[in-house]
């Protein structure tokens, strides 16, 4: 008895630690993006340089990915994540003090890559405690995220009130940052949450010649990367659909439907504000419908909405479009890296940074493309693909529980029992 209601304090520390994490990753992300124009300014900008700038987080994080996981299966995501989170306090404090633009951009970009090492340790952490807690969280934790954006964003918009300039605000951000986890950081779960899951074992009562098994062995790890390819993709579509609604929803209610300035500002907005929502609720859908059914009904919604929103081509019927696309986007990528971390023969940091440099990848990747196919037809047809994407979200579905992908009955299979817990 005793035991238990250890394990059950320990699980809820962990949880508190690994939420403030996630919390704090997106705080202090947000914290710095929220005075861009102030750093613009101090450093003398103009758009095209500061373009090439606000690239370097991105290009220090996609570095990044290639070393996070093996980093985090070898020493593990609790020393992983909590190395990372003390270094990115730090490194928040960095660009408001850089003399030029070149240490402007060493600086983001050394910022951007810890970001990455901390995301994938985060994540690969997560996924363990998610296991000790013993129902779907990830969810909410990704929720976590979004708030602390919106929380390091507000936090911007204040000490630019206020006329408090970058260096002190900065500061005052990483202080506080720093004070939450040396609180709550102990909390993490103290063994290694990163060691790779064993390939698979010899079938039950028979001995296979070292030929057999070498080739059973080979066949398993082929099922494996395959799995991790096709979570890929479905990370891919994810992202891509929500870099299209970043860079081109205000856009096409703009100019298409000549909406106000104001309503077309409004369109990320309410996509945000849904994707929000979206990973909040998602942990008990997960749990009732099972992380297939979650993505296969997020993917119909996406196609859905999408295509009766482009459809009937009017301001309201977009902006509905758009929070329905923030439903069905918010649990995609939570879901995918669940199970790219339960991969056996794969570490989960590793998995998880692959999935995450897809990911990033696609979030910038997508809406050119969307721009692309916009100068050839129109950006109403374009923006057809995101509901394209949908539909093959829907069809990737099974893989998120390690299932081949049928194509006959998708629609209707039932969701194993196994499954319903989003395990």
């Amino acid at each position: 008895m005793t035991a238990a209601l250890d394990a059950d304090a320990t699980a809820r520390r962990a949880r508190r630690a690994i939420g403030s994490m996630f919390f704090l990753i997106g705080a202090l992300n947000a914290t710095w993006v929220g005075r861009i124009p102030a750093l613009r300014d101090h450093l003398h900008l103009a758009d095209r340089e500061l373009g090439m700038l606000l690239l370097t987080p991105a290009a220090g994080a996609m570095i990044a990915f290639r070393f996070a996981g093996r980093l985090t299966a070898h020493h593990g995501s609790r020393r992983v994540a909590l190395v990372a989170t003390a270094l990115l306090c730090v490194l928040v404090m960095f660009p408001a003090y850089a003399p030029s633009p070149l240490w402007a951009a060493l600086a983001l970009c050394a910022f951007g890559a810890i970001s990455g090492m901390m995301d994938v340790s985060i994540n690969a952490h997560a996924v363990e405690v998610e296991r000790r807690v013993g129902r779907p969280i990830l969810g909410s934790l990704h929720g976590l995220a979004c708030l602390g954006r919106l929380a390091g964003a507000s936090g911007g918009a204040l000490a630019a009130w206020q006329g408090q300039p970058p260096t002190v605000h900065f500061v005052i951000a990483a202080v506080v940052a720093e004070a939450v986890i040396v609180v709550l950081g102990r909390g993490l779960l103290p063994h290694r949450a990163g060691s790779p899951s064993p390939a698979g074992a010899a079938v039950h009562g028979s001995e296979p010649t070292p030929l057999a098994s070498r080739a059973a062995r080979e066949s398993r790890a082929a099922r494996h990367v395959g799995v991790l390819v096709a979570l890929g993709a479905l990370c891919f579509c994810s992202s891509a659909s929500e870099g299209a609604m970043a860079d081109w929803s205000g856009v096409y209610l703009r100019d298409t439907l000549h909406a106000s300035e104001a309503i077309a500002a409004s369109a990320y907005a309410v996509f945000s504000l849904a994707m929000l929502v979206g990973r909040f609720a998602s942990d008990g859908f997960t749990t009732r419908l099972g992380s297939a059914g979650l993505v296969r009904y997020g993917g119909l919604l996406i196609t859905v909405a999408m295509a009766t929103g482009l459809a009937i081509n009017t301001t309201p019927a977009m902006i509905a479009a758009f929070v329905c696309v923030g439903f069905g986007v918010a649990t995609l990528v939570p879901s995918a890296f669940r199970a790219g971390a339960r991969i056996p023969g794969i570490a989960p940091g590793a998995a998880i940074a692959t999935l995450a440099t897809v990911s990033y990848g696609a979030f910038f990747a997508g809406p050119p493309v969307i721009g692309q196919i916009s100068n050839q037809v129109t950006l109403r047809g374009a923006l057809l693909v995101v509901a394209a994407l949908g539909l093959v979200l829907a069809v990737l579905a099974p893989v998120v529980d390690g299932r081949p992908i049928v194509l006959r009955g998708w629609l209707t299979s039932k969701v194993p029992r196994s499954s319903r817990s989003g395990s």
